[in-house]
């Protein structure tokens, strides 16, 4: 019992807690940014193939550009382009998931190194790629899809 007591007693000075009172101590932990969780909320309608989610998180005058060196083209604009492109996706590669590997949120920009598994035949096939959103109003306004590896 006295190693309990002595235990809860340390644990009370680690957290900051005072005889004259208990006081809020910040232990690192950071909410995840509105921007991020939009790029969440995309990932999770990809993995499961929900065109109309994917379409959802998208503004009405969406871009989704390829990047390949200096080199840039349109991949789709527009939700109609997002909604044609993805349903011929998916038809494709009927068990492709995505996993974000690591991410990084500066202002309404949120860019993610992905990593995207599928089968093909008897193949389990992946690659891996980053991608830059810009995020406006809580929806994705543009993505830069950078080259696969």
């Amino acid at each position: 019992m006295k190693s309990l007591v002595a235990a809860v007693a340390g644990m009370a000075i680690v957290w900051g807690v005072h005889p004259e009172g208990a006081q809020h101590v910040d232990i690192g932990v950071t909410p995840v940014p509105a921007e991020l969780q939009v790029v969440q909320r995309l990932t999770d309608a990809f993995n499961a193939h929900d065109v109309n989610g994917i379409v959802a998180l998208s503004g009405e005058n969406v871009e989704w550009l390829d990047v390949r060196g200096r080199k840039l083209s349109v991949n789709a604009s527009g939700r109609g382009a997002v909604t044609r492109q993805m349903t011929r996706f998916f038809a494709a590669h009927t068990s492709a998931r995505c996993v974000i590997e690591d991410s990084v949120v500066a202002g309404s920009s949120v860019a993610v190194r992905r990593h995207i598994f599928w089968q093909e035949g008897s193949n389990m096939m992946s690659e891996s790629s980053l991608v830059v959103y810009q995020i406006k109003n809580g929806l994705v306004r543009r993505a830069w899809f950078h080259p696969a590896e």
